[in-house]
């Protein structure tokens, strides 16, 4: 069986409080064929003397200070592995986090297929562990569908494993990016093709006061130019891909930057989809979505917070209505009587241990969806223009 030779590049700058963590999480690979390259982008610390410590296990380059993708491209010219595989000094792989991306592509036809897969979060401000399941919110075979992860900001670099012939294709990271270079080769490599997508956490991705998102202050510009060039460099067959309809791809992108507040995406998406004319299958699809949610007994929401008012705007734009809000899991009716046997109880909270289903069982409900799956459902559903334009214009084109 062949056993390639991944190379695992952990570029640093500054990184004595993290660095000797990543380095660890890397020689503990379970796969047993790597090489840890490590690239000091002109530290003024003592990540020098914490490589070195290493000796002979790793690779260790130095060079002047000139940013994370100078330090990347550094890793990857030096690099002797058939796979490439990005490791920040602030994170950690899971000791299985290359052997899953190896053994994935196993079951690829096209051993070149980029793969990536799903982290957690370690919020070291708020001593918070995350864990990001990219699947509850969006459906496996659209994660794996081009550039759609982009789109929506899914891809964790550090969950990526390349081959090497990427490079020689589409080039390296572009070094005039402080912060968005990463996304800026993703959607070169990613665009139309096939992705493998392992619905695993590969990554523990720490969230800390020192990062280049929060320290680069034109952090923010880059990402709205970057996130405005991939919408005027997709083509409509694209947008039908991934999304059914170029009117539905716009609504949908512009639905997602309307929560992130980048402004000139949010301004092209508006024009685009106002300019969009309703796919002729819309209200073919609208009825679907009613019948598969119980309309006709109803839909009764079961928080009325952030998320329930989202799901209520999200369906009322595809033609649905809901009966009501119950709240305070199921203690208190926002509107009373509401009789929950034979609706649907869309439970727009986080119920990862179980208790509101088991309220659920114990009120004699006998149909619910969470948040998170209606979610998926409603992406592939064009809304109505008018009332799009009611709830996210004020009625103003």
């Amino acid at each position: 069986m062949n056993i390639p030779l991944v190379s695992i590049v952990i570029p640093v700058y500054n990184g004595e409080n993290y660095l000797q963590n990543a380095i660890k999480s890397a020689l503990s690979q379970t796969y047993q064929n790597c090489e840890i390259i490590v690239v000091n982008d002109g530290s003024t610390d003592s990540t020098e003397q914490i490589a070195l410590s290493f000796g002979d296990k790793i690779k260790y380059l130095h060079k002047e200070n000139g940013g994370v993708a100078t330090a990347v491209n550094c890793g990857i010219e030096n690099m002797s592995g058939e796979y490439f595989s990005w490791l920040s000094h602030d994170d950690e792989y899971y000791p299985d986090k290359v052997e899953r991306g190896i053994a994935a592509l196993r079951h690829c036809e096209d051993k070149t297929t980029p793969v990536f897969g799903n982290y957690d979060l370690l919020d070291i401000s708020n001593s918070r562990f995350i864990e990001s399941n990219i699947c509850n919110s969006h459906k496996h075979e659209k994660v794996s569908n081009s550039i759609y992860p982009l789109l929506f900001e899914l891809v964790n670099g550090n969950t990526v494993l390349l081959h090497r012939s990427e490079f020689e294709c589409f080039g390296l990271f572009n070094e005039n990016l402080r912060s968005t270079q990463d996304y800026d080769l993703w959607f070169r490599i990613f665009r139309m093709r096939r992705l493998c997508f392992i619905n695993q956490p590969l990554v523990k991705t720490r969230l800390h006061p020192l990062q280049g998102t929060n320290t680069i202050k034109e952090h923010d510009n880059s990402r709205d130019a970057l996130h405005h060039s991939f919408a005027t460099d997709i083509i409509e067959d694209e947008m039908i891909e991934m999304f059914g309809s170029k009117y539905n791809f716009h609504y949908n992108i512009l639905k997602y930057h309307t929560e992130t507040k980048l402004l000139n995406c949010i301004n092209l998406h508006k024009s685009e989809f106002l300019k969009s004319t309703e796919p002729t299958d819309s209200t073919q699809l609208q009825n679907r979505l009613s019948e598969l949610l119980n309309e006709k007994s109803g839909i009764i929401l079961l928080g009325a917070g952030k998320k329930g008012k989202e799901i209520q705007n999200e369906l009322y734009v595809r033609g649905i209505e809901i009966k009501g809000f119950v709240d305070n899991y199921a203690n208190v009716y926002e509107k009373p009587n509401l009789a929950l046997h034979d609706n649907m109880i869309i439970i727009t909270p986080e119920d990862t241990s179980g208790v509101i289903r088991s309220q659920m069982i114990d009120l004699d409900c006998r149909y619910w969806l969470s948040y998170s799956q209606v979610m998926r459902m409603l992406r592939d559903v064009p809304p109505i223009k008018a009332r799009v334009i009611q709830v996210m214009f004020d009625g103003v084109m």
